[in-house]
């Protein structure tokens, strides 16, 4: 599921997180959140991000939780950008914490992937910071990169 324009106190706030967690009973959750947190201002989201990290896996503490780094904006977007840089390195330390108190749950990288294009800034975001169609794509490939060999 995915929520057009949500911040990560906005999720939190009308509790669909965990209870769409109780509900459906996941096995495996991909989280990547915290775009519009920056697009809007926010400050320091990483530590709204281990709040639903921690709600995510108290929800249902055998699910696995994918914890994506988000995409970077246009390269012309600078200031935005360094917000980006700040709130990605913060989080493998989010997931290494919470696996080392005994949570299933893994990093993965949806920077590298998107900042590994010279051209991503028109090739792969349709709007300085959400990606375009071609990036859903690449977004999905990464995702199918990870996830396929726990179906095996």
């Amino acid at each position: 599921e995915g929520y057009s324009g949500y911040t990560i106190p906005a999720l939190l706030k009308n509790d669909l997180t965990p209870n769409n967690v109780k509900t459906f009973k996941p096995n495996i959750v991909l989280l990547m959140i915290g775009t519009n947190d920056l697009s809007v201002g926010e400050d320091m989201p990483e530590i709204r991000l281990a709040g639903i990290v921690d709600t995510i896996l108290n929800a249902d503490p055998k699910l696995l939780l994918f914890v994506t780094q988000i995409t970077p904006g246009q390269s012309d977007k600078v200031s935005y950008n360094q917000k980006v840089k700040t709130y990605t390195d913060a989080i493998p330390g989010i997931v290494s914490q919470s696996a080392a108190a005994g949570k299933h749950i893994r990093l993965m990288d949806m920077n590298t992937p998107f900042l590994s294009n010279a051209n991503y800034s028109t090739a792969l975001l349709a709007n300085g910071v959400h990606p375009n169609d071609t990036g859903y794509k690449l977004m999905g490939q990464t995702w199918y990169a990870a996830l396929s060999p726990l179906f095996h």
